[in-house]
């Protein structure tokens, strides 16, 4: 490590041109090679100037004094950089608030590109001061698009040591507060026989900017929009994984609405689309799909939080529809079933053909082709 310090003045370019383009996430935060790395950087940059960008991913070790002082024009140069450093500390995040001020004013002024440029930084906002931000649809579209881009990719069990992750809670709130005002409705209230000439439904241009936010709006909102907006929508909003059991079944009775009020004459491609939606069927319900074709079931299948009354039904009307029977049913219809077949019980399953069994799950050659 120490010839990392011993590296002449004249070797800083290069050293520094390969820090730049190192991959930040191949070395724990806690390594004193970030520290030893860091130290020589700092000797070799002059922090007041545009080269500090070439920190690369360094520029999340800088230390809060040394934030403190790099002037606002080459801070805004390192805000990029400073995108993928997670959430700062209380410290840092309070040097980055007074930069963002000075550099870009009141935050009643701020514009989409102020917002988009700024990203997840705008997290060391308080939900107060973020309230400060323009009140248009505009600014809740960035703060969305602020969001989506930024929300955490890393899975629960990683290691902290490699997290870079942002908390956008309060963004997600900022900007759903400016895409639609929810009065004193509740998220879990629902009322299918509502005034939708007193509710401000959500059209499809709102639902594609949401996304995974549309879980946000209240029962009654995703009820009352338009029979064309549901059909433009539905694919995103089946793809949506946060809704509650009241908020399905709105969208439930807006697909009845939109579609046929009769669950029978749903095509199979209306009911792939729905996606997530679908599990706001009642077992009763589900007896009622074209669930025939092993492609239908295999759709259904991919689907995770069925109930098992619900996953018992879906297998039921397969069997029943295919004109199948547990003991019959082959390799590729099996490992269409997938999931599905866990939820059936000791004794139903204990029908199941052993040598077509093996082939899905134990992959053996013996079943090729069958």
């Amino acid at each position: 490590m120490d010839e990392i310090l011993m590296i002449p003045h004249e070797g800083c370019p290069a050293l520094i041109s390969r820090l730049g383009k190192a991959d930040s996430t191949l070395l724990p935060k806690s390594s004193p090679m970030r520290v030893i790395f860091q130290t020589k950087a700092m000797s070799c940059l002059d922090m007041t100037k545009p080269e500090v960008v070439k920190l690369g991913f360094l520029v999340c070790d800088i230390s809060a004094s040394k934030l403190s002082g790099i002037p606002n024009e080459q801070f805004k140069t390192l805000m990029p950089k400073l995108h993928a450093c997670g959430t700062l500390s209380n410290e840092k995040a309070t040097i980055v608030k007074r930069k963002l001020k000075t550099s870009f004013g009141n935050l009643g002024s701020w514009t989409t590109e102020n917002i988009l440029q700024v990203g997840p930084l705008l997290s060391v906002f308080t939900v107060n001061e973020l309230s400060a931000l323009p009140n248009t649809f505009e600014v809740g579209q960035a703060l969305v698009d602020v969001v989506m881009t930024h929300t955490a990719s890393e899975s629960a069990t990683s290691l902290p040591e490699f997290q870079r992750s942002w908390d956008l809670t309060l963004l997600e709130k900022a900007a759903f507060s400016r895409l639609f005002d929810t009065g004193s409705q509740t998220r879990k209230k629902r009322t299918i026989n509502v005034e939708c000439s007193e509710i401000q439904a959500p059209n499809s241009t709102m639902i594609s900017t949401l996304k995974d936010l549309t879980s946000e709006l209240t029962s009654n909102q995703l009820y009352c929009m338009s029979n064309s907006t549901f059909k433009s929508s539905v694919d995103v909003l089946g793809a949506v994984t946060g809704f509650n059991d009241s908020q399905r079944s709105a969208l439930l009775a807006r697909a009845k609405e939109a579609w046929s009020p009769h669950i029978e004459q749903w095509t199979e491609a209306k009911i792939y689309s729905l996606g997530q939606i679908v599990r706001g069927l009642t077992p009763v319900s589900l007896t009622f799909l074209k669930l025939s074709s092993i492609d239908a079931v295999s759709n259904l299948a991919g689907i995770t939080g069925w109930e098992t009354a619900q996953a018992q039904v879906i297998v039921t009307e397969y069997l029943k529809q295919s004109k199948s029977t547990m003991s019959s049913l082959s390799s590729t219809q099996l490992s269409g079933l997938g999931p599905l077949l866990c939820f059936q019980g000791v004794d139903r399953i204990a029908l199941l053909d052993k040598t077509a069994y093996r082939c899905v799950y134990h992959k053996q050659r013996l079943c090729q082709g069958q």
